[in-house]
């Protein structure tokens, strides 16, 4: 009984930490953020737009900008797989080599556009294309 006691506390607090760790993630980003969108594509733009609506992030320049929504479209599990630390130009070049026509999904990035203009990741999710 005590033994199944621990283990039942133990995932308790492992669901506490991943909980907090997510809302954690989400306040990096918060609602009226100022955002600099990247999506080479009219349909990826138009995704990007939904995105913006919904999280309360109005467009800015770069400079201006608390953070980086990237919007692509591919098979690929991870197609941008930027290093957090790189600058926000190399992120941008990633991002526009690549195809964004076709894909069965929208990957959708977030990521903090620091000071110097490097990006730190905060989040990948996918939706699917229709």
């Amino acid at each position: 009984m005590l033994q199944r006691h621990r283990v039942l506390t133990g995932v308790v607090a492992l669901v506490i930490t991943i909980a907090l760790a997510a809302s954690k993630l989400d306040a990096q980003v918060l609602r009226g953020s100022r955002m600099t969108v990247i999506a080479s594509s009219s349909a990826a733009r138009d995704v990007a737009r939904q995105v913006m609506r919904q999280s309360g992030w109005s467009e800015a320049k770069p400079k201006q900008a608390d953070g980086v929504l990237v919007v692509v479209r591919s098979s690929m599990y991870d197609p941008l797989f930027t290093r957090s630390g790189s600058c926000f130009c190399d992120l941008r070049k990633n991002a526009e080599r690549q195809p964004s026509l076709s894909g069965s999904k929208y990957h959708i990035y977030v990521y903090r556009l620091n000071d110097d203009l490097t990006v730190t990741k905060l989040k990948h999710t996918t939706r699917d294309a229709k």
